[in-house]
């Protein structure tokens, strides 16, 4: 009887200890799994926030290309079958790779481009693409709403005030940090027959000399980009200028230039006229006008781009014909000289100027001529020829679409 009850227990002890083992063996399995699963999980979210990190590099490529000469209607990177391209982070001229990359897609709406005042609003879908440890591909995407203007929209642009001087007749519309009138009389009226757009401040006195036949509207503030002088020099070979030049009275034929580009670093003397092909001339110092400079036709465009300021010079006398899109990083002005009155300064196209006071309160002066008259050129912003040129993009909107997922 005893030798039986300690069989029994021997028994006992023995299904006690399976039963820890089997308890202990659940238990290690539970902490297999919740590592395994916990390393998926950090598998996934690492590849998901490398994806999300592209992305959002492909933001910030869609605004350096709208910024840096894409133009209002750039599609993104896509094929002619509307299909995304890839694009590198790390080498964006390599398409070919298929993770750690992006793909930005214009979103086409059936109305066009959504105007906003004096911006358009337009939409992108940018894709990240990141390749994960488990050997699938993640993905995320952002939605992004990016406002944006072509300067040349407007006769006059500027993050500067500007001043209409007595006898001005601007043919277009105005856009301004701030908009002052100086003193019109009935003799020199002033006539703007476009819209007047301000940011911070109109002066206006009621005068009744003083015509605009558009709108007045105060908008928002937008970031004026600088000019990038490396594009141009970059894209001007056998082109480039060093030091001081002078180009006056050339005949620049835009189809023997390569890419439409001459760079000067230096001061620039410039006259003549534009034939054939639309052309863009960039100085690092001062650009000085100092005869006639007309084009073929309003189709063939010339952009005149100064890392300092645009002149008309003071040995200028009489008249001036200017065809041409000006864009200054300081400013844009007649210079005076009582030697040689100015009468009357006939400007097709447009200026944009980005801010410094140039020898007045305004930054943009031609008063030394006795009668301006400005007339804008509608075709520099409906097909806009002019090589590596600038526009105001800013994100104003930023969304996550959807949750990450994994192809």
């Amino acid at each position: 009887m005893k030798n039986k009850m300690i069989k029994q227990k021997k028994g006992m002890a023995l299904v006690g200890v399976l039963l820890v083992m089997l308890f202990l063996g659940v238990l290690m399995m539970m902490a297999f799994f919740s590592a395994s699963a916990y390393t998926t999980s950090s598998i996934v979210q690492e590849s998901s926030d490398s994806a999300l990190y592209c992305a959002q590099a492909g933001v910030e490529e869609t605004l350096r290309q709208l910024r840096n000469g894409a133009g209002l209607n750039w599609l993104g990177t896509v094929d002619a079958g509307g299909n995304p391209i890839f694009q590198d982070v790390n080498n964006p001229a390599n398409p070919a790779v298929p993770a750690g990359q992006f793909s930005i897609a214009q979103v086409i709406l059936p109305g066009g481009l959504i105007p906003d005042g004096v911006w358009f609003n337009i939409p992108f879908r940018i894709t990240g693409w990141a390749p994960s440890l488990d050997g699938q591909i993640a993905t995320r995407t952002l939605e992004v709403v990016v406002r944006a203007m072509d300067p040349a929209t407007n006769i006059f642009t500027a993050n500067a005030p500007l001043t209409a001087g007595a006898g001005a007749t601007i043919g277009g519309n105005v856009f301004a940090e701030s908009f002052a009138f100086a003193t019109a009389t009935a003799a020199n009226p002033i006539t703007i027959t476009g819209d007047l757009n301000y940011i911070r401040n109109l002066s206006r006195a009621n005068q009744a000399d003083v015509d605009v036949q558009g709108d007045i509207n105060q908008v928002a503030n937008i970031v004026f980009p600088s000019i990038n002088m490396n594009n141009f020099a970059s894209a001007a070979p056998g082109f480039n200028f060093a030091g001081n030049t002078s180009l006056e009275g050339w005949t620049f034929d835009g189809s023997t230039i390569p890419g439409g580009i001459i760079y000067v670093d230096g001061d620039l003397h410039i006259s003549g006229h534009v034939a054939n092909q639309s052309i863009a001339i960039a100085a690092t110092g001062d650009i000085y006008i100092t005869g006639d400079i007309t084009t073929d036709n309003n189709d063939v465009q010339l952009g005149l781009f100064s890392d300092k300021n645009v002149f008309i010079a003071s040995s200028v006398s009489g008249d001036l014909n200017v065809d041409a899109f000006i864009m200054a990083k300081d400013g844009f002005e007649a210079e005076y000289d009582a030697t040689n009155p100015k009468d009357t300064l006939n400007f097709n196209g447009a200026v944009c100027v980005f801010g410094n006071q140039v020898g007045s309160t305004s930054a943009i002066d031609t008063s030394a001529f006795t009668q301006r008259n400005f007339a804008y050129n509608p075709q520099l912003a409906a097909n806009n020829n002019i090589p590596q040129m600038f526009f105001f993009a800013d994100l104003i909107e930023l969304a996550v679409a959807g949750e990450p997922v994994s192809q």
